[in-house]
């Protein structure tokens, strides 16, 4: 198998990713690889905490004979944009475009793409699918069984008692729902 670097656009942005090919000739079936929340780079990192969670993914795949492209997020890794200000449909729009990218890829079979999406990611690729005829499957890794709205106020619960005192303190003053 073997890596390479790629970059492409995606509503005014330049994403940065990699794409993994299997050894041999293609055209390969290929996978976007899509993460879950948070600002995560191409491996699923953090900017303090290393997961490797997609990229482990990406070699697994590989090692079964499928390519496929993971990238960092927007204001993450290589990619411009800014985090703090993409939202969900903005992170949408960067999964058609990392499937659009492999479409048209050299080595990669444009009949056989797969969305293969983590945590949000997995929201993302069912979105992706719905309105796009590109995926010939999808994939749904730890996807949430809640409406998105109890899903956020559930995460933000769970995350209020690791916050410092002070700032579980302000957060009591601030409009919203941690506790």
């Amino acid at each position: 198998m073997h890596e390479s670097h790629i970059t492409f656009p995606s509503a005014g942005h330049t994403l940065a990713g990699t794409i993994t090919r299997p050894d041999g000739a293609g055209p390969f079936p290929a996978a976007v690889i899509v993460p879950g929340s948070g600002p995560v780079d191409r491996d699923s990192n953090l900017k303090n905490k290393r997961l490797d969670v997609t990229r482990q993914l990406a070699l697994a795949l590989a090692e079964a004979g499928v390519a496929s492209l993971r990238y960092d997020k927007r204001g993450v890794g290589e990619s411009t944009g800014d985090f703090r200000t993409t939202g969900f449909y903005d992170n949408a729009e960067d999964v058609e475009a990392a499937l659009a990218t492999l479409a048209v890829t050299a080595d990669m079979d444009p009949s056989r793409l797969v969305l293969v999406g983590h945590s949000e990611g997995a929201a993302l690729s069912a979105l992706v699918a719905a309105r796009s005829e590109l995926p010939a499957a999808v994939v749904l890794l730890s996807g949430f069984a809640a409406p998105g709205q109890e899903v956020m106020i559930w995460q933000a619960r769970q995350i209020g008692p690791t916050l410092p005192a002070p700032v579980r303190l302000l957060m009591r003053v601030l409009p919203g729902d941690l506790e």
